[in-house]
């Protein structure tokens, strides 16, 4: 459905629109924690080393710390790379990532 076809409902188009196309929302640190866990396979226990990792990635700039005054203890970052920059590097470990990403299915 393109604009065209729905200027009467603009509002329920931009509702509609897929969550890949809005852009990369700040989440919380237990959210990338709880997915990391969902896809490892085994038990890994969580280890200075883990977070340290984390750390990387923002320096790296290929995550983004989102600075939030109400929440200290659980802090919130954003991804900083294309899609097509997460295809390349799950291809090089053999990770299928588009099987985890509902919007693409």
């Amino acid at each position: 459905m393109g604009l065209a076809t729905c200027k009467p409902f603009v509002h329920n188009c931009f509702l509609m629109a897929s969550n890949h196309m809005l852009g990369p929302k700040p989440f919380a640190l237990d959210r990338m924690m709880a997915i990391y866990y969902a896809v490892v396979e085994g038990r890994v226990a969580p280890t200075a080393n883990i977070f340290m990792q984390i750390s990387s990635l923002v320096s790296l700039n290929l995550l983004g710390h989102v600075a939030s005054d109400d929440q200290i203890d659980s802090p919130k970052y954003k991804c900083l790379v294309s899609l097509d920059f997460i295809k390349s590097v799950s291809r090089t470990v053999n990770f299928e990532v588009m099987r985890y990403l509902f919007d693409f299915v």
